[in-house]
């Protein structure tokens, strides 16, 4: 019930991690990494292991990729 509460409300968020070229050491692009709300289902291990159980994965997927580009950086590629 938790899960389909956090996904219904979009309480779920992005972190953006740099992506940078080695070689010149500049910003190439950002990674999107999913978390939940402060408790039970903040980590994405947590959110896609109750996804997995109650058969919600295409759920959360969509609700993760939708708050990525909801949240992107100004200028940040993914």
């Amino acid at each position: 019930m938790l899960l389909q509460q956090v996904i219904a409300n979009e309480w779920i968020h992005a972190v953006y991690q740099p992506i940078v070229r080695l070689q010149s050491h500049t910003l190439y692009a950002h990674e999107a990494l999913a978390r939940g709300p402060e408790g039970a289902l903040h980590s994405p291990a947590a959110l896609f292991q109750a996804a997995a159980e109650q058969g919600l994965l295409f759920s959360l997927d969509l609700a993760c990729r939708t708050a990525a580009l909801r949240e992107k950086p100004p200028g940040a590629s993914l």
